[in-house]
């Protein structure tokens, strides 16, 4: 399980209980530069896109000694690290990803390439998430209050890394479903929904999509129970059932959440 930029493994620890519950072993690896006793500190400066995926490849390797099976969760920015293992590890049996961040709503296709070389030229600003909580926002989560103009750029440019490779090959993960909500307001399900239509042109029948309907209001952060407006009685069992998670102990390894 692979959490968002500026959280930490908090954001799933309630839903990786759940699953250990039932019966698998789980890994909730820290994004390099998070989770810092510092919440406003500028060590995330360091962060790159490369980084973030060095560090989900390790989870995954780990991951395989752990059981028969591997399934990756990715939400928002690690959801376009999870589009990636999709596109690229044959050895992952599911890989659900939540919300990627390949563009922010409503952001035109031909803007996002410029967007993001023009901010990874720029000084790097940090920007509060909440103007109006600031430094209080995400206390209980220890998630940071602020992300890094630079860092957003990274992960534009790692989208459209993704897209490129979309564009000539289908996916290797041997299932793969993308999960977006329709109240989303962080990211930009149409640049989503071009994902999987070009992955459904290079492997008919080879992913699946779900998308949370605008009645269910359902927030970009669908993870944590923390968030305010948090749908989580909703959000888990389809997210369990669309995981098609068998309570099945490994043969191998002792069971327990690995973080």
């Amino acid at each position: 399980m692979l959490h968002g930029i500026t959280n930490t493994p908090v954001q799933f620890r309630k839903f990786a209980e759940i699953l250990f519950q039932r019966g698998a072993n789980v890994l909730v690896p820290r994004m390099p530069f998070h989770g810092h006793a510092d919440r406003l500190t500028d060590a995330k400066s360091g962060f790159t896109a490369q980084l973030m995926l060095d560090e989900a490849i390790r989870a995954v390797d780990r991951a395989r000694l752990l059981g028969r099976r591997v399934k990756v969760m990715g939400l928002s920015v690690n959801g376009v690290t999870a589009a990636w293992i999709a596109q690229n590890r044959a050895d992952v049996d599911t890989v659900v990803i939540m919300a990627p961040f390949f563009a922010v709503k409503d952001m035109p296709d031909w803007t996002i390439a410029p967007v993001a070389r023009l901010f990874a030229r720029l000084p790097n600003i940090f920007v509060w998430w909440d103007f109006r909580q600031r430094e209080n926002l995400g206390k209980n989560s220890l998630a940071y209050p602020r992300f890094s103009t630079r860092a957003m750029a990274c992960v534009l440019h790692f989208g459209l890394d993704v897209f490129r490779e979309a564009q000539s090959a289908p996916p290797r993960a041997r299932r793969v479903v993308v999960v977006t909500s329709a109240m989303d307001q962080a990211v930009s399900n149409e640049r989503i929904g071009e994902l999987v239509a070009l992955w459904r042109r290079q492997a008919p029948g080879h992913v699946e999509a779900y998308e949370f309907p605008a009645e269910k209001n359902v927030p970009h952060d669908w993870i944590y129970p923390g968030q305010p407006d948090q749908q989580v009685k909703t959000v888990y069992p389809i997210l369990l059932n669309l995981l098609d998670h068998t309570a099945e102990p490994a043969d191998s390894a002792p069971a327990g959440i690995v973080r």
